[in-house]
């Protein structure tokens, strides 16, 4: 046996050498792989104090993906729901694209393009969904600074951003068309292939290069 002194107790050290000296005391939490204490207020506050993460990956503060079982079905349902409405509009929409007329080209081009950029950010949705659910699912806490600097994480987040991107250049222009043609301007009308083509393909090379460009 072994007498250590009264302020010994409970002051994050173990003095005993069998933690008995720190063992139901309540101003601290124990790494699980470790004698090593830290105060209880640096337990769950974002920050890894314990070598193995146990400080903040664990019951209490466990980190996932997508927090809550609503999150998940949300972002699953949501994925879901895009990728196969978008994918029917688009093939649709391609089928009919030869016998467009002049007048309607630029508004159903720029239509598929917000269609296929809300497609990619359904997949993205899904593929989180999916990540979350059924590949790394508790260990994320664990795994989050490999996950984060992985290639599969950032192809997603260029995914998403390329969505996003397309999806809001095409809503502009979409808009700014539709305005000069309540003012009477004739730009549906007059609009050539060739320049349809061109703000597509700015539309694309521009979200391709903002979403991949660092």
């Amino acid at each position: 046996e072994m007498c250590v002194s009264f302020d010994q107790l409970c002051n994050l050290v173990d003095d005993c050498g069998d933690g008995s000296d720190e063992n139901g005391c309540r101003n601290h939490f124990q790494c699980k792989s470790s004698r090593f204490y830290i105060p209880l207020v640096q337990q769950c506050d974002g920050k890894v104090d314990c070598l193995d993460h146990s400080d903040e990956c664990n019951e209490e503060c466990g980190k996932e993906i997508l927090s809550g079982a609503w999150l998940k079905l949300l972002a699953g349902s949501i994925g879901v729901s895009s990728v196969l409405l978008n994918t029917v509009t688009l093939v649709r929409s391609f089928l009919r694209i030869r016998d467009m007329k002049r007048a309607v080209l630029c508004n159903r081009t720029l239509s598929i393009l917000i269609n296929f950029g809300d497609l990619m950010t359904g997949l993205y949705l899904l593929l989180i969904y999916v990540q979350d659910s059924f590949m790394i699912g508790g260990e994320y806490c664990e795994k989050q600074s490999q996950w984060l600097s992985s290639d599969h994480c950032a192809c997603l987040g260029i995914l998403n951003s390329i969505g996003s991107t397309m999806s809001l250049f095409s809503m502009t222009f979409l808009s700014v068309f539709r305005v000069l043609n309540i003012r009477g301007g004739s730009l549906h009308g007059d609009t050539k292939k060739w320049k349809v083509w061109f703000i597509t393909a700015i539309i694309i090379i521009s979200s391709i290069a903002i979403s991949c460009i660092p």
